[in-house]
């Protein structure tokens, strides 16, 4: 500041002195944060939560910041949050500020007042003593309104009424009483949730009560449903003639199918062909959403990443500390990805469980004589003779593959999340592994001395309750069983050189892939053509 004062023109020089004491005490407001950020390593969340509430109130010692919806709010979010933040993992600095930010996106404000002039959302307390021209009484399902009496773990039934409290039950005459009287309002609108989640909901007591009153007195219990504004809205879509279509069956020319594929399309080829028609033939990907959560691609990402470099560093030999050697490398990795350090905080001890168990995993596998000898390998395999489009290419990335003491070799997939059902593996609807079999059994893979499969199997590694579990694919010979995979490959590709071979979405329902997976259901329509229960999801 003395520099830069000595530099300005004299007609500034009066101003320095103001200019450096305001400066001093912004510094001395931001003292207790500015340390902190100045600290090496990590420091824990209740520290720099603290620091940063001292600020706020050096900033705003007339209480202002607290006043109103949102910052009571906020006050109310922040002395709950100090509480519980001493139970809280120690954190960089630098992630503080996407760590709050995460935290703070969980709270919703709503004003209390001035909502809308004629508009008043009310529970039902606040509704008793109101009257209206126009109600709305909503939720009324089973559970809702009614509400469902709640268990008391402290205190029983009889329990209760010899301490002379109430009975749960008693709220469902509470609810019944707010039910009668917002019902004789002039004008009443009744509503509720056909499905919710998916699931039917049962119609709440009062709506069943008054079905069953109509029809006493020979009304038709319909005239419920006959709301206006319901019956508008479906006009608006029903067409004039309805044109029932069947299931999609495109039939490309020869020349327009696919004649290169990854392993991995091989069971999207089996269980929805449509899906492999739009990926590979309409050339349409799959756009990734907004606000992705990247929750499973990140644990997928990560694991493979650290298992690649603990593998790829000692292939040779193990170190004498392989769960600290793994969990260095798991942290490291961590740290890379610092644009989601609150996902991040919750996922390392899943990573370090399951780095455990892979430690211990890969003692004991190598113990048996196994050794390593590529990992992240990439391989392909040309069928050239015999099939009617010309050459097929069959492409694979294995995960890793490893050398028996027999000398036979061992293809491992590591699984972050659910590992496919064997009944599928062995029935060629899953056929992922057999394929990568007979890729390594063609000679495939490049780097492998022996085509001989000894092993197949799914490493599963989740970090839950269950942090890692080998599941092998059992068989009585290998060789055999990656010829199966083999002989179904060419008869798949067989009878899809036909070009009179449709690509049907969906042919085998019971083994149609889950539906996260069905990219393309919309584009296949498939809720057009497939049997679905009668008005789903729609309120009446």
């Amino acid at each position: 500041i003395d520099r830069k004062e000595a530099e300005k023109p004299d007609r500034l020089l009066p101003r320095g002195a103001e200019i450096k004491a305001l400066l001093e005490q912004i510094a001395a407001f931001f003292g207790p944060l500015t340390r902190l950020y100045g600290a090496s390593g990590s420091v824990s969340f209740a520290a720099l939560l603290d620091a940063h509430l001292s600020v706020a109130h050096a900033l705003c010692p007339d209480g202002t910041l607290w006043q109103g919806d949102a910052g009571e709010a906020l006050a109310l979010f922040l002395d709950s949050l100090r509480d519980t933040s001493a139970a809280m993992p120690d954190i960089r600095p630098t992630e503080y500020l996407s760590v709050l930010e995460w935290f703070l996106s969980t709270q919703s404000v709503r004003p209390a007042y001035g909502t809308h002039p004629r508009l008043a959302i009310l529970g039902q307390l606040e509704a008793r003593l109101l009257q209206s021209d126009l109600v709305i009484l909503g939720g009324l399902n089973d559970g809702v309104w009614p509400a469902s009496a709640a268990t008391d773990p402290w205190m029983s039934r009889p329990m209760r009424q010899e301490a002379g409290l109430p009975s749960p039950e008693r709220s469902v005459g509470l609810a019944a009483h707010d039910f009668v009287q917002g019902f004789c309002a002039s004008q009443v609108v009744l509503t509720r949730s056909r499905r919710t989640d998916g699931a039917p909901t049962v119609p709440s007591r009062w709506l069943q009560r008054l079905e069953t009153v109509l029809t006493a007195f020979g009304v038709d219990p319909d005239c419920l449903a006959a709301h206006p504004y319901l019956s508008l809205s479906r006009a608006l879509d029903r067409p004039e003639h309805a044109c029932p279509q069947s299931r999609p069956a495109p039939r490309p020319p020869l020349e327009k199918r696919p004649r290169t594929l990854p392993v991995t399309a091989i069971e999207t080829w089996r269980r929805d062909p449509y899906s492999l028609y739009a990926r590979y033939v309409l050339k349409l990907r799959k756009l990734d959403p907004l606000e992705m959560d990247a929750d499973a691609a990140l644990r997928g990402t990560l694991v493979h990443e650290v298992l690649d470099r603990f593998i790829r560093t000692h292939g040779d030999s193990l170190p004498s500390d392989p769960r600290g050697v793994l969990t260095a490398m798991g942290r490291e990795s961590l740290s890379a990805y610092d644009d989601a350090p609150a996902l991040l905080t919750f996922w390392e001890p899943r990573l370090n469980r399951l780095l455990d168990w892979f430690a211990g995993q890969e003692q004991q596998w190598r113990g048996a004589g196994a050794s390593p000898v590529a990992t992240e390998l990439s391989g392909r395999m040309t069928i050239a003779d015999g099939l009617p489009g010309g050459a097929f290419t069959l492409t694979a990335k294995a995960d890793r593959i490893d050398r028996l003491a027999d000398g036979r070799m061992a293809i491992i997939d590591y699984k972050t999340g659910a590992a496919p059902a064997m009944k599928d593996v062995h029935a060629g609807f899953s056929p992922q592994m057999p394929l990568e079999g007979a890729l390594l059994a063609a000679g495939g893979f490049p780097g492998c001395l022996s085509r001989a499969v000894g092993y197949l199997g799914f490493w599963i590694l989740t970090g839950g309750a269950v942090p890692g579990k080998e599941k092998p694919i059992n068989t009585d010979s290998y060789d055999l069983y990656v010829q199966d995979a083999y002989r179904g490959l060419l008869d798949l590709v067989t009878a899809f050189d036909d070009p009179e071979t449709p690509y049907y979405s969906l042919p085998r329902p019971d083994k149609a892939p889950p539906a996260a997976w069905q990219d393309y259901s919309h584009l296949a329509r498939v809720q057009e053509w497939v049997a679905l229960e009668d008005d789903p999801g729609e309120a009446a």
